[in-house]
């Protein structure tokens, strides 16, 4: 399944514009068709749903009437985009552009490439590509790449109309049913009426990774104030005010282009000036109290059964060029909401957890926690002690050894007595280097328990 915003971020159709709204950019395309001269009763008969339809208006050269209840009938048809060579027209008429709003047909207009050339893009693309497969694969690019020039040209690729600003969203399922908590929410995603809405402020990508869902979500920094901002008020500046920040790649172009308003009631062959185009989202709050109140909100709008996951969310960026670094806040921060088993964590709010869940795949990291649990797995083994139990207990009551008493059921002494023991074997010896040593441990060790501490297999 292949949608108009998969097409879009192919280099075949570089310098395609927006002129419509941008909804329906997530529509499916189940064909091609090309329309001229056809009546609408003919339209009627010939043209499909979901069909990427081509036309060069020739029509509007003989009989303009004609060619507006033309257009009018394809969309009233929901094709799944109407995309016009300007060849032989100047102009749009706001009925035609009203319309398309209104049934979530996107108008594109080009001017260079051949349409069947496109045509047997489109037709391939059908044939040969799952959408979010491809989606995996040009975010497994950004992943692997270092130059930061670099990211942001990928990052057109992943989406084309992606603004410079933004948040990224890592969530692992909770439970045994891993596979079927993701499939459903890729699925829940793609029959979601989040695919259909759209903003003017917003653009973002859905990508069912290996073993998580990562969300992009970019807007655009209005500095006007709430009104119509959105959730960009929460993210970049007070309580109910969106704050002016200048990206270094704000004017950054992406490879389709989206009219402006005054520009888009005109199809003339003329560059945008708006080279920041918006994609469908749903929102219709524009205040919060804070950026996680933000990041909560458009996780549950994302994913209806959000609580089934355990959720991370990067700090905001500003530029394209940090998106890489996004993603890997935003997996960080889920593996932190993992371990503390909670829905959803802030990469800002994680603490020590920010650098040590950056390193879990670091040799030394990997020898530290091998040597550590061959160690007390052993002894345990070999005199039916629990000091591994213990440890873990200790650290979740925060060193507190009377809290790690009670939950053991243990006495106090008791307690002592194997942490001195554990310290012993470790050769640990000041309690400054105890208290660190202990916390990395048994954070490593509750990823492993959730088959986590291969941070990089995750997506």
């Amino acid at each position: 399944m292949i949608n108009v915003m998969d097409l879009l971020s192919l280099p075949q159709f570089n310098g395609f514009k927006i002129i419509s709204d941008s909804k329906g950019l997530r529509n499916v395309v189940r064909g091609t068709g090309i329309w001229e001269w056809e009546r609408p009763e003919v339209i009627e008969q010939t043209f499909l749903p979901g069909e990427f339809v081509f036309t060069t208006l020739s029509v509007w050269r003989d009989d303009e009437a004609w060619a507006v209840e033309g257009l009018k009938t394809l969309i009233r048809k929901k094709v799944s985009a109407i995309a016009i060579k300007t060849v032989y027209f100047d102009r749009c008429p706001e009925e035609i552009l009203s319309l398309a709003g209104e049934y979530k047909v996107p108008v594109l207009t080009f001017s260079e490439a051949y349409m069947d050339d496109l045509i047997y893009v489109i037709k391939n693309a059908i044939l040969s590509s799952n959408s979010n497969s491809i989606m995996l694969e040009r975010l497994k690019e950004i992943m692997r790449c270092e130059n930061e020039e670099m990211i942001a040209e990928k990052s057109k690729r992943l989406n084309p109309l992606f603004f410079s600003h933004l948040v990224c969203f890592c969530c692992f399922a909770q439970g045994d049913e891993e596979t079927d908590l993701l499939n459903k929410a890729l699925l829940d995603y793609q029959n979601s009426i989040v695919a259909e809405q759209a903003s003017p402020e917003a653009c973002y990508s859905f990508i069912r990774c290996n073993r998580c869902i990562i969300i992009i979500y970019t807007f655009e920094n209005s500095g006007a104030g709430a009104g119509g901002a959105h959730f960009c008020g929460a993210f970049t500046g007070a309580k109910g005010q969106a704050v002016n920040v200048k990206g270094a790649d704000a004017g950054f172009d992406g490879s389709v282009e989206r009219q402006n308003a005054s520009q888009k009631r005109k199809l003339a062959g003329t560059k945008a000036k708006d080279a920041n185009p918006a994609e469908p989202y749903a929102g219709s709050r524009d205040v919060f109290a804070s950026p996680k109140e933000a990041c909560a909100e458009l996780l549950n709008r994302f994913i209806p059964n959000a609580k089934a996951f355990h959720a991370g969310a990067s700090s905001v960026k500003h530029s394209r060029r940090d998106m890489k670094q996004a993603i890997d806040e935003a997996v960080i921060a889920a593996l932190s909401a993992t371990l503390e088993n909670e829905t959803l964590r802030q990469y800002d709010e994680i603490g020590a957890d920010a650098f040590l869940l950056s390193n879990i795949e670091n040799r030394h990291f990997r020898a530290f926690y091998r040597k550590t649990h061959q160690c007390l797995s052993d002894y345990d083994d070999k005199h039916n002690s629990d000091l591994m139990k213990t440890l873990i207990c200790y650290v979740e009551s925060e060193c507190d050894i009377a809290l790690t008493s009670k939950r053991l059921f243990q006495h106090n002494n008791t307690v002592r007595y194997r942490l001195d023991k554990i310290k012993k074997l470790l050769n640990i010896m000041s309690s400054l280097d105890t208290e660190i040593q202990f916390y990395v441990f048994v954070r490593m060790h509750k990823l492993e328990m959730e088959n986590l501490l291969a941070r990089g297999a995750v997506i």
